[in-house]
């Protein structure tokens, strides 16, 4: 069994399954992506750090340095980049499943997911808020900190908030293959519908995810977490996550060489047009958010929310689209390079955090531009937690989980 597990995230063996070399840069390009977003959270103009409760603040470490340019980029990643992430990671479930079988696919996503889960929620970030813990001016060593993490200092995931909804997500479908198999197998005909009606595919999962996103958010508001323990997840996304997860799923359900993802599917052809359509309902979004805090009666009353959560649905799916187009138009070549980062690619998601608070810290006392500060933590982030990775997947076990 271990065998069979190893041999599954080897990287030679991940290149096989994905078979399709822009996906495989794209979840590379997304993962640096998260990355670079969190860089940038501690040089915001919104940023905040609240004293009494650290996990009330807006990130871990807040900065005084703060450039404006930063609010837009990092408001615009947020719209789009864990959705994304959540259809890549539907991309290969279905043909896994059934090379694999439900148990066996479980048990290897248990291992995959739910091993590296508990690592991140138990040692990996209790270190990355244990700097954000001593920004309150609390006087603790480690140990006794991490003693009460699980308890009094409130168990934050992190990004391993991600982790554990994947794996909620892949269990899901295991339960759909046992309880109703023909779903399973009658999804293979999707990919040839999609590519024959796009534009009917597009409208209907658009109605979805509006159906998936409006109510929860009319319920929690857009900045609303809810959690147990270190099970967290944002609730008005939640469904929306799951509605992009099954696109995915649908998608990839014959493989990525499907002419779905190649450069003749409705990806590729579209992906101007939707980054365009995706700029616009963001521009959108901006233009209802400076308006609301001008307290502008055109956007007081009940319309406003609506309007804001049709852009976000459309934005946020328009521009995964372009992404997802664009890599496969014009990144679907593999490198040296690409390959290793593609291998290293959850593993980085995994460390990254644990580095980058420490690195924000050390720079909270120096006297430079917000960009600069940003440009430091992002690049030495990413470089450290590459090497992390690098260095234990040398070692077999590791290479189970990183």
């Amino acid at each position: 069994m271990e065998k069979q597990l190893l041999d599954a995230t080897r990287p030679e063996t991940v290149k096989a399954q994905i078979k399709n070399a822009a996906i495989g840069n794209l979840r590379t390009c997304v993962t640096l992506l998260v990355v670079l977003h969190h860089s940038l959270l501690a040089y915001v103009h919104y940023a905040h750090f609240d004293r009494h409760h650290y996990l009330s603040s807006s990130a871990p470490i807040v900065d005084g340095a703060r450039w404006l340019g930063f609010d837009l980029l990092v408001d615009f990643n947020d719209i789009y980049f864990m959705s994304l992430m959540f259809f890549i990671s539907g991309l290969f479930v279905i043909q896994s499943l059934r090379r694999r079988g439900p148990w066996n696919y479980l048990s290897s996503r248990i291992v995959r997911l739910g091993i590296p889960f508990m690592i991140a929620v138990t040692l990996l970030m209790p270190v990355a808020y244990y700097p954000s813990y001593l920004q309150t001016g609390a006087d603790l060593s480690f140990l006794h900190y991490w003693a009460g993490y699980f308890s009094s200092y409130g168990w934050p995931a992190g990004p391993a908030w991600f982790i554990w909804v994947l794996l909620f997500f892949d269990s899901a479908v295991v339960l759909t293959a046992l309880l109703a198999p023909d779903i399973i197998r009658k999804s293979a005909v999707m990919p040839n519908w999609l590519v024959a009606r796009p534009f009917t595919a597009l409208a209907l999962f658009m109605a979805i995810a509006l159906c998936a996103y409006v109510p929860a958010l009319h319920a929690y508001g857009p900045a609303h977490w809810i959690s147990w323990g270190p099970f967290a997840a944002q609730a008005s996304r939640l469904f929306l996550y799951m509605a992009f997860f099954i696109a995915g799923a649908v998608t990839g359900s014959e493989g990525a060489r499907h002419e779905l993802l190649g450069k003749t599917g409705p990806f590729a052809r579209w992906w101007i047009v939707s980054a365009i359509v995706g700029c616009a309902a963001f521009g959108g979004i901006v233009f209802i958010q400076i308006e609301t805090l001008r307290q502008s009666v055109a956007f007081s009353g009940p319309v406003s929310p609506v309007l804001f959560a049709l852009l976000f649905v459309v934005a946020c799916s328009a521009i995964s689209i372009a992404m997802i187009g664009g890599f496969i138009r014009h990144a679907d070549r593999s490198s040296r390079w690409a390959d290793f980062l593609s291998s290293c690619a959850f593993g980085i998601y995994l460390v990254h955090y644990s580095v980058m608070t420490w690195v924000q810290a050390a720079l909270i006392h120096i006297d430079e531009a917000a960009a600069m500060k940003a440009g430091v933590a992002f690049v030495v982030t990413l470089l450290a937690s590459v090497a992390i990775t690098a260095c234990l997947r040398k070692q077999p076990v590791f290479r189970l989980i990183f």
